[in-house]
């Protein structure tokens, strides 16, 4: 799809966003962006149900926006600032010893992590309410794992052979990624362990696919730590029945959204549902729109809303499986591909020279980089306030990078073609005191080859980029703070390998 009005009101592409993004995890895990595959994604059952029939549906959007809107007006003189690497901890998680949801979840985070491998049927539900228009995808899997590298996910289906979904297989010795919609297969090494989704295909595919994000979290080693980033309240609901299978019922509280767990009371804690509410992401949206005075654009995003439901039956520990269970063999009339997902242009910047730029920062004075490079680790985070990956991101870039200040790491947040009243705002809300480069023209941007945000880029004491990461991941901030960890304790004649 393509976008009908490129000039349209940042609070209407935020509509147009929710709208698109609905059964994406675009508002969960990944970026806002082109789509990176060459090859359709994953498909699904959907369907669509109007209340009336005199309703027409909203007019047809880009998936994802792209990291150059039309750029807005000059932005107001700013004012000095005092700190400008200094970010503000949002208040963090009762400690589990005191608080019995996030007990739960540190005891089911055990028990998955004592286990060498599990077999379980996930069925996921999405219900997207757009004013009348309600629709409906859902998809049935079948998941195995068998540490430390055989996996196998297939979709659940009558239908032969699929023609729908994606399939993992690692049977110790190859990673085979399969599209049926697509006809196409990739072959990779399998890895040496699995802790989270395998393979870049599958990563990428995880932003068109939702149960896949839940796949990801369930192969984490630490399940616990993932599921408990990010969470600010929880609480205790009762014991509840799934099935047949009595459940502890947990709620817990995230910045963009609100989700709940049903986790089975006794010796074994599985995990049988999860529900995934957006509905804080989507009145945070609409706010931000009545702070804009666009009333009219707020009260149509407050008619959206998107319920995601994950059932996990069928759970079986430790199953032994040979190897050969674990291969997957594609029909004959599918194409065996090098990588079903394009390498990507800032690739190429990985262990290359840091390209340098000078920008304005939002309250006063100036980035040059050239000041910076080979002197101090650089962490730069591209990203706007229209993309909701990026706000749910940059508080966690921010608190990753404030603990290594004294350890010579410097952060900019680096954003794209928004006015300083938009930035203030929205900084505001998230209660953050940041640094802020103003790369108004997009032209930095380019320099860094982004295509999608939020797009991270680390720079080594070498003055070389080290790392870069696009898109959220729930894990972000552990990730960044283990990758510099390790930069920090390099030195400049030794530089990271990319």
């Amino acid at each position: 799809m393509t976008m009908q009005n490129k000039d349209a009101s940042r609070p209407g592409r935020k509509v147009a966003q929710l709208t698109a993004l609905g059964f994406s995890l675009g508002l969960l895990l990944v970026g806002c962006s082109k789509s990176t595959a060459p090859t359709p994604p994953p498909s699904t059952n959907q369907t669509t149900t109007a209340a009336s029939p005199t309703t027409n549906p909203p007019p047809a959007v880009s998936p994802a926006q792209p990291t150059n809107p039309p750029a807005p007006p000059s932005p107001p003189q700013p004012a000095p600032s005092t700190n400008q690497n200094a970010a503000l901890t949002p208040p963090s998680p009762t400690p589990a010893a005191t608080n019995p949801a996030m007990a739960l979840l540190q005891k089911a985070g055990q028990f998955y992590s004592s286990l060498t491998g599990y077999r379980c049927v996930l069925h996921f539900q999405a219900v997207q309410k757009q004013g009348s228009q309600t629709q409906t995808v859902e998809q049935t899997y079948e998941l195995v794992l068998q540490r430390p590298n055989l996996l196998l996910l297939k979709p659940v289906t009558e239908q032969q052979p699929l023609t729908e979904g994606i399939v993992l297989a690692s049977d110790g010795t190859n990673l085979l990624t399969y599209i049926p919609a697509a006809h196409r297969y990739e072959i990779k090494k399998a890895p040496s362990q699995i802790d989270g989704l395998p393979g870049r295909s599958a990563q990428q595919f995880a932003s068109q696919t939702p149960l896949l994000g839940l796949v990801d979290t369930l192969l984490r080693k630490d399940i616990a730590a993932t599921l408990a980033e990010g969470v600010t309240q929880s609480t205790l609901l009762g014991t509840e029945e799934i099935g047949s299978i009595k459940a502890t019922h947990a709620h817990y509280v995230q910045k963009d959204l609100f989700w709940d767990m049903w986790i089975a009371t006794g010796q074994k804690p599985w995990i049988l549902k999860t529900v995934l509410d957006m509905s804080p992401l989507i009145e945070q949206v609409a706010q931000e729109a009545e702070s804009q005075g666009n009333t009219n654009a707020a009260a149509q995003i407050r008619q959206n809303s998107l319920v995601m439901t994950f059932l996990m039956t069928n759970w079986q520990a430790n199953p032994r499986l040979p190897s050969s269970f674990f291969a997957f063999v594609p029909p004959t009339n599918a194409q065996q591909v090098v990588s079903l997902v394009k390498v990507q242009p800032w690739e190429e910047l990985i262990g290359q020279p840091a390209p340098k730029f000078q920008l304005n920062l939002l309250d006063g004075g100036q980035l040059d980089l050239a000041q910076l490079l080979g002197k101090k680790v650089i962490v730069l985070d591209f990203w706007a306030t229209w993309c909701p990956p990026c706000r749910r991101a940059l508080p966690l870039v921010a608190q990753a990078t404030a603990k290594f200040q004294n350890k010579g790491v410097v952060f900019y947040a680096v954003n794209l073609r928004e006015t300083a009243t938009q930035i203030r705002s929205f900084l505001k809300q998230q209660h953050l005191n940041i640094p802020v480069a103003l790369d108004t023209s997009g032209q930095v941007a380019q320099l860094y080859k982004v295509t999608s945000i939020p797009h991270t880029v680390l720079i080594g004491k070498d003055g070389k980029i080290a790392e870069i990461h696009v898109g959220f991941t729930p894990n972000i901030q552990q990730v960044l703070e283990a990758q510099l960890t390790k930069l920090t304790s390099t030195s400049p004649s030794q530089p990271p390998t990319p």
